[in-house]
């Protein structure tokens, strides 16, 4: 059966919400990054042409980049949310690797917190939820 980004958002808020420890708080701030990714993905594929990717490396800096510089009119209807969608998902990134990468870096619940409403606010703004 197909994953969508709702499930891995679904699995975020569940994991938080069982865990109480610091392993639990970097999984949920994981699949609350890639419920994002995956949904800002998706809004991205449904833009008439895609963004400028720059200088940024790995595909998930280039999404995010591309989102950020939209290759479509800035009057065009999505525009303003493919940056707003961008610079969110910056920065649940920046958390996410830190949760993944950096692990003498404590993680807090705060943190798992931050990233599943950061979470939800891509998934509405791509009308994933």
């Amino acid at each position: 059966m197909p994953v969508k980004p709702r499930d891995l958002f679904d699995s975020a808020r569940l994991i938080r919400a069982q865990q109480l420890n610091e392993a639990g708080y970097r999984a949920a701030i994981n699949r609350a990054y890639y419920a994002a990714f995956h949904a800002a993905r998706s809004f991205h594929s449904s833009l008439p042409m895609p963004g400028r990717v720059g200088t940024a490396n790995g595909r998930h800096e280039q999404l995010i980049a591309q989102l950020i510089s939209p290759g479509i009119p800035s009057d065009h209807p999505k525009y303003y949310d493919s940056q707003s969608i961008g610079y969110i998902l910056r920065d649940i990134y920046k958390l996410r690797v830190t949760s993944d990468y950096h692990l003498a870096e404590g993680v807090e619940a705060d943190d798992a917190e931050e990233a599943i409403l950061t979470s939800e606010k891509i998934l509405k703004s791509c009308k994933c939820y």
